[in-house]
């Protein structure tokens, strides 16, 4: 009976005592996972709101630097037309032979182009920049742009470079060179177009050979006719230099970075500013996730559909000299005005660096409560124990007792009480 009644008691305070115990541990273990995953969250908000804000600034950067660009134009251009209307009216006198080239394709063809004069002043065709040419040469001093004169070389629109100060890759004047009604895609050039309807043209154009910073404007007869078109220009290059060098100094987290990818034509899924500059021109277009999918395409046809939006991306990348891909999480923006489809990023592994540490802190935590749980859970046993035999010896004494009275033995109940 004794060992009953101490069994039963050391049985009960050992339940008690584990469900207790269980109980804390399981409360620990899920706040533990909770404050894991709240962390991971938070962490997350956080590097996404970061990569908005810089891809953000730098959007506005950008726009920044083409508003003053085109502010400049905007006094080169009323330069030009100033300078235009002193020299006199503008007239056709007969036609001259030219070999017009097309600035898209390089294909050459033979012309009769009209030929072009303002108050008398004639265009001879003049390559060297050792000898001045009227008008483009007095407008690019003034105003510090590169300025082109054209005429209109066909009944379709085309437009043929006549005097520049606009160099080829020869270092000459690009005279001879022409821009289509049409473009190699079949789309109307929106230089042209505008033009033919008799406005001005601001904006983002390709000249000869690279992208400018541009604003065009109408070359019409007394009668209004328009017979050509004059533009001055800024090549983007120089534009986005500064920007270029800011876009390198950005570092997010410890390796994250900022990046400039073509959004449509020739230029598309090209790098146009890469990571310190190493991969700038490459083909990226086709590049694939570990799961196959090809998210620069992705990046791209999301953004270019809404320009000015902050969009999310995540997507495994792999940077010269790195060993292996690395998550990335990254907030991309379209700014239609350049074709460019800005990203900035930052790696998971960086982001949740801190996560991890806090992970590792808090399963310490929980071992070293574990251990501490299954000491105490010990000793408890060892206590209740005793306790469990303090408790149980009285009332197995007692119990004995009265069985020796019901016998009648007195003397054996005495040495009890005894």
């Amino acid at each position: 009976m004794a060992k009953s009644i101490s069994y039963r008691i050391n049985s009960l305070i050992i339940i008690l005592l584990s469900v207790v115990i269980v109980s804390f541990l399981i409360i620990l273990i899920i706040r533990t996972n909770s404050i894991e995953r709240f962390s991971s969250e938070e962490l997350e908000k956080s590097a996404k709101k970061e990569v908005a804000q810089i891809a953000k600034m730098v959007y506005d950067l950008t726009d920044n630097s083409n508003n003053l660009a085109q502010k400049m134009l905007n006094v080169a251009l009323n330069t030009a037309k100033v300078v235009i209307k002193q020299k006199g009216a503008i007239k056709i006198s007969g036609t001259e032979q030219w070999q017009a080239i097309n600035q898209f394709t390089n294909e050459a063809m033979e012309v009769n182009a009209p030929k072009l004069e303002i108050g008398g002043i004639t265009f001879p065709k003049i390559k060297t920049f050792d000898v001045k040419v009227p008008i483009v040469d007095e407008v690019a001093s003034l105003s510090g742009a590169t300025v082109t004169i054209f005429v209109k070389m066909s009944s379709a629109g085309d437009m043929l470079r006549i005097a520049t100060t606009v160099k080829n890759k020869k270092g000459e004047r690009a005279i001879g060179t022409f821009i289509p009604v049409k473009e190699p895609d079949g789309k109307e050039n929106p230089v042209v177009s505008s033009i033919l309807q008799g406005k001005d043209y601001i904006g983002r154009a390709f000249v000869v050979d690279q992208w400018y910073v541009t604003a065009y404007s109408p070359l019409r007869l007394p009668s209004g006719e328009i017979v050509g078109m004059f533009y001055v220009g800024i090549p983007q290059k120089t534009v986005e230099e500064s920007l270029r060098k800011a876009i390198y100094s950005i570092k997010i987290g410890e390796t994250g970075y900022v990046y400039v990818l073509g959004g449509s034509g020739k230029q598309k899924g090209h790098y146009i500013i890469s990571k310190d500059g190493n991969r700038d021109g490459e083909n990226i277009w086709e590049s694939k996730g570990a799961n196959g999918k090809l998210f620069i395409q992705e990046i791209i046809n999301a953004t270019t559909e809404n320009p000015g939006v902050v969009k999310f991306f995540r997507y495994d990348w792999k940077d010269v000299g790195e060993d292996k891909a690395r998550t990335k999480i990254v907030a991309a923006v379209y700014y239609k005005d350049w074709d460019w489809v800005i990203g900035a990023g930052t790696y998971e592994d960086e982001i949740f660096a801190v996560r991890d540490q806090i992970s590792k802190s808090l399963y310490s935590l929980l071992y070293l409560m574990v251990i501490l749980a299954v000491t105490v859970y010990v000793i408890a046993i060892i206590i209740s124990t005793r306790i469990a035999k303090r408790i149980s010896a009285p009332i197995t004494s007692a119990a004995m007792i009265a069985q020796y009275i019901g016998r009648g033995d007195l003397d054996s109940a005495r040495k009890l009480l005894d």
